[in-house]
């Protein structure tokens, strides 16, 4: 498992990998303003996205949603220097947690009891 440390280190060479600004994008706007979120761990393609004023669980589903080997169960967002941990398989807290600028996603990997025998695998 990463811990912390390493995720923030990872954070921020992805940061560094991203463009100045949107421009890059055709987006109008003014050089440094590009606001993101990271969103790393189980999920289909990890990385750094756009910030968009929407939930946690959108921004993953974003990144490609999780891989056959993450949960949703024990999604960690790290913001502000504190980590939270959110259950997203909860309807409730899904539609309600929304993500901010600069927040880092991690997205578990799920041990036996949590994986879904219905998701197909190969």
């Amino acid at each position: 498992m990463k811990n912390p440390t390493y995720t923030g280190l990872t954070a921020l060479l992805l940061l560094m990998t991203i463009p100045v600004s949107a421009e890059d994008k055709g987006v109008e706007r003014a050089k440094g303003d590009l606001k993101v979120v990271i969103v790393g761990g189980q999920v289909t393609r990890p990385g750094v996205i756009e910030y968009r004023n929407t939930t946690i669980y959108s921004m993953i589903l974003a990144a490609g949603g999780p891989t056959e080997f993450g949960t949703l169960k024990r999604v960690k967002v790290f913001r502000g220097g504190k980590c939270n941990q959110l259950d997203l398989t909860n309807i409730k807290i899904r539609n309600k947690e929304l993500a901010m600028p600069e927040d880092t996603i991690e997205v578990p990997q799920s041990n036996p009891f949590e994986r879904d025998p219905q998701k197909k695998r190969g």
